[in-house]
């Protein structure tokens, strides 16, 4: 049966790299049934693009405008809020979709009910739309193997490890927006959607380049190539961070905690304990030093660097810090 298709576009100041994204989601195969935009207070033309594009676009446009900045996370939400489709699909300003990208994953969704999350890969391109070589996945050391072990049912599992999933790539059935909304303080929305989405969802990836992945000075986070080498020696967090990440997935433990419905494997409740744990631990290494390898080794012998990180990469960064 098919299913209602919501696009939840989040702007602010996008009228450079705009039009080319609205265009692409009027070649798509597949029109959405409604585009939701929430802007975060643009200065620019961004507004005056976006009202001209809804007159002229066979589908509805909805646009709000936010009287005060709310940021990233906080618009998207809203925006994601106000989506009356079955499927919800998330969007940035500066990217551009490839024609079949609604139609492949919306088949997904339709010919597997039990589906509650998508994502597709990536080409990454420079400011001017030039491929730079490579897919975000495989730039950020998510090679087939991760994604295998996703589409074979250890998505949660999978995304506490790694999960470079960026949102203008993913999609999601909005039966799970009462456990992803509202997002918590600290989440980037990404992150959040994919792990809470694979604790209760059967999760796919895409491993086929289903948009054009833009990278410049001003957005938000990016997905510049990047080794595992450079990711162990590159910004090592010290105690206040892992802190952090630890009342982070603390968080994420107290929302699937409450939730109402099953998860995808029996131990996410106990992976996610093991996650605050571990996190707390590699604060204390950065606050106690000369207690360092003792702790480094107890995680090891518990099997945490494997089971909940990124093995070796993570004892590095541990080494290191």
């Amino acid at each position: 049966m098919p299913q209602r298709l919501s696009i939840a576009m989040c702007t602010f100041n996008g009228a450079a790299h705009l039009p080319l994204q609205l265009q692409s989601f009027l070649d798509q195969e597949r029109l959405p049934d409604e585009l939701v935009v929430n802007d975060d207070g643009s200065t620019d033309q961004t507004i005056a693009l976006l009202n001209d594009f809804a007159q002229k676009a066979p589908f509805p446009v909805h646009i709000q405008s936010n009287t005060q900045r709310l940021g990233v996370v906080r618009n998207f939400e809203n925006a994601i809020l106000r989506c009356g489709g079955d499927v919800i699909f998330l969007s940035d300003q500066d990217d551009v979709w490839e024609p079949q990208k609604l139609r492949t994953i919306a088949a997904v969704f339709e010919q597997s009910p039990q589906v509650g999350f998508v994502c597709a890969n990536a080409h990454v391109v420079d400011q001017e739309m030039n491929p730079l070589g490579y897919l975000h996945w495989q730039g950020l050391g998510f090679d087939g193997a991760w994604v295998a072990a996703v589409n074979q049912g250890r998505a949660f599992e999978t995304f506490l490890k790694l999960c470079p999933l960026s949102g203008h790539m993913m999609a999601f059935s909005s039966r799970l927006r009462q456990t992803l909304i509202p997002i918590p303080r600290g989440w980037l929305h990404d992150p959040w959607i994919a792990r809470v989405s694979s604790a209760i969802s059967r999760v796919v990836l895409l491993d086929e380049p289903l948009s054009r992945y833009r990278q410049h000075l001003k957005q938000a986070v990016g997905g510049r190539k990047t080794t595992l080498l450079q990711f162990a020696l590159r910004g090592k967090p010290d105690a206040g961070r892992l802190a952090t990440d630890a009342d982070q997935y603390q968080q994420m433990l107290n929302r699937l905690g409450a939730h109402q419905g099953g998860f995808t494997q029996p131990d996410v409740i106990q992976l996610l304990e093991e996650k605050v744990d571990f996190m707390q631990a590699r604060a204390r290494m950065r606050q106690s030093p000369s207690s360092r390898y003792r702790l480094i080794w107890r995680q090891w012998r518990m099997g945490r660097y494997h089971r909940i990180a990124r093995g070796w990469v993570t004892i590095l960064r541990d080494l290191l810090g």
